[in-house]
């Protein structure tokens, strides 16, 4: 039983670093499980929070993970956004976590009666609504998008079935081995994909995935000595000519997938055959009588630190930020073993000042166009609100895992994201369009500079965000399993009424939101909100017995209503 008693350690040492005491142990031993599957893929706690479906009516899914090039899909207002190309990696979790000291035959059967309707592309929305709660069957219809853009794309899915649990070691039985077979069976049949899996995690794996770290030093080998150029003690760089096939294998993981982290903070993702794109792939195919450096503009590479050795580079926390194409170009050109002579030019720059990396990475990429959404993190505004939050005790992550990468508490981690979309439903009385357009809210200018106006007291955004955290708290905590699908659609709009019940009126400003103290955020404000709500919502469906309860959570006309009962209780 030791790994068992090893991981309920990890399992509290988790809970104490993110300052989680009051979740319960079945729902951190959930995420924890989830943060370790996915620990390659880099993803933050927002994104993985956002996939837990589990509650009432989850088809025996507690968690449905979707990503494209290890970036998690959460909702539909990302579709448009995602370019699915022939070499896309499309990842799908479908987990279960059990806080339980053995794996059980209950989950599989559950998974056998549930994926028939959701692998069932003729099964519309209101039929899964009977089925499922309302957080799984939006993930079911964002998996579908997923996989028709897929099958049009001739891009391959990997589909992945997970079940976590305390035991010791993985232990089954040939019955529940038999149901696992049937069910991978029937979704390759049904899917008409090979990469179907079903993975155990017992103690025993989810402790080794724990332990291994991920590697924060690569090693770059450069042809001769790359030239130190010197600027201050602190920021300097060194540039240097790479052989190709050393290039290749800095940016795999041991020549195979790329390092996607290493890509986090180029403002684009590959974009597949463009002309730029094909001319670099047809220069690496054909043109051998010219070295590859001479006919590129070639990489920039940022890095916390730089440690040389001869002519190797061990670089820590690296970030290319500008070659995003050009690597990926070549990632598919050394898809088989070549005998290579050709070198790239490599740019490498020493830095831990935030302000200067936010520089080079707005410049690096300024040759082209660039829509103004992808570089929001190097506004002025998010980079002083980031400062606010510290000396507030929080973590501003303007920069995707910036914090977590450094162990601060996920509690207390807030993206640009989830910052919006509190704002949004709170100061901007738009709950609705929190829930519908979380990207949208960031991506286009005129609601972007809505939301972050500098004029606005930043304690005003700092305290809808908390609102919101603790709501999304109270539901997980205080709502039974059943209602918990359902309340997690009205999050925001919950968010929103829990205010107007603090401040005891319909209307407020935001210097009154920036006066609100922590303290003053009770559970029993919250739960009067929630009865509140619950009241308009049945009120509501009453009127539009037709509407179901999605498009209720996305509908400014309900927005309406219930602004008009908070007028009539609070008299304003």
């Amino acid at each position: 039983m030791n790994n068992t008693l090893i991981l309920q350690d990890c399992l509290e040492e988790f809970i104490c670093q993110n300052e989680l005491g009051e979740i319960k142990h079945q729902d951190a031993f959930e995420m924890f499980s989830i943060l370790q599957i996915t620990k390659e893929s880099e993803t933050s706690y927002d994104e993985l929070s956002s996939c837990i479906v589990d509650g009432g009516l989850d088809g025996g899914i507690d968690s449905f993970i979707i990503l494209v090039n290890d970036k998690a899909i959460n909702s539909e207002d990302q579709l448009p956004e995602i370019k699915i190309i022939e070499s896309s990696n499309i990842q799908i979790f479908i987990n279960q976590s059990k806080y339980e000291n053995s794996f059980k035959e209950g989950p599989i059967n559950n998974l056998q009666s549930s994926m028939p309707i959701i692998l069932d592309i003729d099964a519309l929305e209101d039929i899964l609504l009977e089925r499922f709660n309302p957080l799984l069957v939006e993930k079911i219809l964002l998996f579908r998008s997923i996989w028709r853009l897929c099958i049009k794309k001739k891009a391959s899915i990997n589909l992945k079935y997970t079940y976590s649990s305390k035991s010791n070691e993985i232990c089954i039985n040939k019955s529940f081995q038999s149901k696992v077979d049937q069910l991978i069976a029937f979704t390759k049949n049904n899917m008409n994909i090979d990469n179907i899996g079903f993975k155990l995690y017992s103690a025993k794996e989810l402790l080794t995935i724990y332990s291994k770290q991920t590697s924060k030093e690569l090693e770059l080998k450069f042809k001769e000595n790359p030239v130190p150029v010197s600027f201050r003690e602190t920021e300097f760089g060194y540039i240097g000519i790479v052989a190709l096939n050393d290039y290749y294998n800095f940016i795999t993981n041991d020549g195979n997938s790329i390092r996607e982290n290493i890509f986090e903070n180029n403002i684009r993702h590959y974009q597949g055959a463009v002309d730029v794109n094909n001319n670099i792939s047809l220069t690496l195919r054909n043109d051998n009588e010219n070295d590859f450096w001479w006919l590129n503009n070639g990489i920039t590479i940022i890095a916390s630190n730089c440690r040389p050795l001869l002519k190797t580079l061990f670089l820590e926390d690296p970030q290319i930020v500008n070659g995003l194409q050009t690597s990926y170009t070549i990632g598919k050109y050394y898809s088989e073993p070549k005998n290579e002579n050709r070198s790239i030019l490599i740019k490498v720059i020493q830095s831990n000042n935030k302000k200067t990396i936010d520089k080079i990475i707005s410049a690096s990429n300024s040759q082209n166009p660039v829509p103004p959404s992808l570089l929001r993190a190097t506004d002025d505004i998010q980079r002083d609100l980031e400062i606010y939050c510290l000396n507030k005790g929080y973590y501003y992550d303007r920069r995707k895992n910036y914090y977590k990468n450094k162990q601060k508490p996920a509690n207390k981690i807030i993206s640009i994201q989830n910052m919006a979309q509190a704002i949004e439903a709170i100061l901007n009385y738009s709950p609705a369009n929190a829930r519908s357009k979380p990207t949208t809210l960031i991506k286009e200018e005129i609601s972007y500079k809505k939301i972050f106006n500098p004029n606005i007291d930043f304690g005003a955004y700092l305290t809808c965000s908390i609102i919101c955290q603790k709501v999304a708290d109270f539901i997980k905590n205080n709502v039974n399993s059943d209602e918990k699908g359902i309340q997690r659609n009205f999050m925001y709009h919950l968010a929103r009424v829990t205010v107007s019940f603090i401040l005891c009126k319909h209307n407020y400003n935001s210097d009154e939101i920036a006066r609100i103290r922590e303290d003053s955020i009770s559970i029993e404000k919250i739960k009067d909100a929630n009865d509140f709500l619950a009241q308009v919502i049945y009120k509501y469906r009453e009127s539009n017995p037709k509407e179901n309860i999605i498009n209720i959570s996305k509908s400014n006309k309900f927005v309406t209503l219930l602004n008009d009962s908070l007028k009539i209780i609070f008299n304003d």
